[in-house]
């Protein structure tokens, strides 16, 4: 999976070689995670 900044740059690249007048990129950047305890202890989902 590649970032979000390389994206936009990517995108931003394209619309400048093909000499577009207006362009708009938009882009989410999301992650979850799920902590829950065992042991006395905080522990996650493995990610």
């Amino acid at each position: 999976m590649i970032s979000a900044q390389l994206a936009v740059e990517i995108a931003l690249d394209a619309a400048r070689s093909g000499r577009a007048d207006e362009t708009i990129v938009l882009v989410t950047d999301r992650a979850d995670t799920s902590l829950r305890w065992a042991n006395n202890s905080m522990t996650t989902n493995g990610v």
